[in-house]
């Protein structure tokens, strides 16, 4: 169902008006005579004209679209002399009709919808009318996906970016500018539209139920409790929660998320991987019993879409599709691709919320700029420096060979008996070139040897053959740095000191090692021509962490 024209109008009594924008004004009309108005018959103001070109003819009569407002005797002469001037023709007055505003309403609550998007799920027949009765009640906001702000500037209404492209194999006999840094969530243009309803009131109360296969450690369980804490403060409404790679963070913030879910809330846990984010909702239904449970990412079905579920489990892309839903947002690795340093999700992230909501980012490697700003802002701080089971973490070993270069044939000798030495090793290098040629170099003279980058269609099913032992060292770039624990693993960080790898980066790779109950040690070498920087603050931040694990007296072996 395409996109409607709309025609802009205006209805008047005596020295008041109400102007809008409908793709049928006579819809408009009997909606508010059923309000009790008096108005006279609607006059158009303009022909049908997209969207776009009719919120832009609407702008400069009125800011207040459908608001009823005084109007000058000028004021009034001008509409009337715009009206004359229109060439619609006469408008039909027919009964108001019926649209199916419940299925809608239920459709679309706390959700942003492209017009496409919305049109696929709907299984109505007059969209249109359903979509104008719900702007009419003031319950959904409609407008063109791509419109101009107060600067006169093409702006993306679902991501705010302004880099837009105009697209002239689109529509007939016009240009249409889309949006290049949301497409691929579907087309946001000129020439469609965003449909966005908040969720309002509270879900009747739940009961919910956290059930663990295990107990949580003594970090676990304060860490759970402050998080409860903050979930209950009413004046604070940002938490940081900052674990050791490996420290259990998701099942501390379960119990949060039930206070929310409980009291008739809504939660949204987001994760940057599609693969984690299916792995994740079957661990939400079997630990939070009493509540549906919704998993979105990219390719999920239309009926998968279509449900309205209380927990959602999501990519962070998919914030984008929510408005004003949310009383708990909890973000996962809030340092990583893509929500750090984009603009675009993190103003997702407050669109999704509702007004009073809350956020709880989850990360292992926060960087300076995010600590700063916590502190700024006065963020609840939550800590867990020590891993389930209370081994220190492993510290980084800097191996400085001056003679390193970046030719994988001339690896000095001591790392290649390192190599052959260990039972199973991350080998992280700094790009898919080198990631290839280490590989190529070590298999000569190592079995099991393998290679794993993002290029690499195979790379789900290297990196399950290295967790089972099929694989003994593999050779990878940052793609395998985080979400993923191998039992008894070592790391090797190749060119440590590469302008790629900074501070977070090098300690997510040295957190592969020595995370498993049944293999809590472990070695990590950080091996480079020189040190950097890096490679110091990441050395540093290890030691702090097991530092703070000590003063607390959560280390069970010092």
């Amino acid at each position: 169902m395409r996109l409607p024209k709309y025609i802009v109008y205006y209805l008047a009594e005596k020295k008041r008006i109400r102007l809008g924008l409908s793709p049928d004004p006579a819809l408009d009309y009997h909606y508010w005579q059923s309000q009790g108005y008096l108005y006279s018959p609607p006059r158009a103001l303009s022909g049908p004209l997209p969207l776009f070109s009719a919120q832009r003819l609407l702008s400069t009569f009125t800011h207040k679209p459908f608001v009823e407002q005084n109007a000058t005797f000028l004021q009034r002469l001008r509409l009337k002399w715009r009206s004359h001037r229109s060439l619609t023709p006469p408008l039909d007055l027919p009964s108001l009709p019926s649209v199916g505003q419940q299925e809608l309403e239920s459709l679309m609550r706390g959700k942003l919808y492209l017009w496409q998007e919305l049109a696929r799920l709907w299984r109505g027949e007059d969209l249109a009318s359903a979509v104008q009765r719900l702007v009419l009640d003031g319950k959904c906001q409609l407008t063109a996906a791509v419109g101009q702000d107060s600067w006169g500037r093409l702006v993306c209404r679902r991501c705010g970016s302004t880099r837009v492209e105009p697209d002239r194999w689109c529509c007939k006999d016009t240009t249409c500018f889309q949006c290049v840094e949301c497409d691929a969530l579907g087309k946001a243009s000129t020439c469609t539209a965003l449909v966005a309803m908040a969720r309002t009131g509270q879900d009747i109360r739940r009961d919910v139920a956290v059930k663990l296969a295990f107990s949580l450690t003594a970090a676990q369980s304060a860490a759970s409790r402050k998080l409860v804490e903050f979930v209950q403060n009413q004046t604070s409404h940002t938490c940081l929660l900052w674990a050791v790679c490996g420290a259990g963070k998701t099942e501390v913030s379960y119990e949060a998320a039930r206070i929310v879910l409980a009291k008739g809330g809504r939660v949204l846990f987001a994760i940057p991987r599609r693969s984690v984010v299916r792995e994740l909702a079957e661990r939400f239904k079997g630990a939070i019993g009493g509540v549906p449970i919704q998993a979105l990412y990219g390719g999920v079905s239309s009926e998968q879409r279509r449900r309205e579920a209380p927990l959602v489990i999501a990519t962070t892309h998919q914030v984008l599709r929510f408005y004003r839903n949310f009383d708990l947002v909890i973000l996962d690795e809030v340092d990583a691709f893509p929500y750090r340093g984009s603009q675009m999700l993190q103003r997702g992230v407050e669109r999704s919320l509702r007004p009073g909501g809350k956020r709880i980012y989850m990360t292992a490697t926060p960087d300076r700029a995010m600590l700063e700003r916590a502190k700024g802002e006065r963020w609840d701080l939550v800590r867990i420096p020590v891993r389930p089971h209370g081994h220190p973490l492993p510290v980084p070993v800097p191996l400085i060979d001056p003679s390193l270069g970046e030719e994988p044939g001339r690896l000095p000798l001591r790392l290649l008996s390192i190599i052959e030495s260990s039972p199973r090793l991350f080998l992280f290098v700094p790009s898919v070139r080198l990631c290839k040629a280490v590989a190529v170099k070590l298999a000569k003279t190592i079995p099991k040897v393998a290679s794993c980058h993002a290029q690499d269609p195979q790379r789900d099913q290297k990196l399950l053959a290295f967790r089972n032992g099929e694989i003994r060292v593999l050779v990878a770039t940052s793609v395998a740095e985080r979400g993923i624990t191998v039992p008894g693993a070592e790391v090797m960080v190749l060119f440590a000191n590469s302008q790629l790898f900074d501070e977070g980066v090098l300690v997510q790779m040295a957190g592969r090692s020595g995370r498993a109950w049944d293999n809590p040690t472990g070695r990590v070498w950080f091996v480079a021509n020189s040190q950097s920087q890096a490679m110091v603050e990441a050395i540093g931040q290890i030691k702090e962490q097991n530092h703070q694990a000590e003063q607390l007296r959560l280390l069970t072996v010092a």
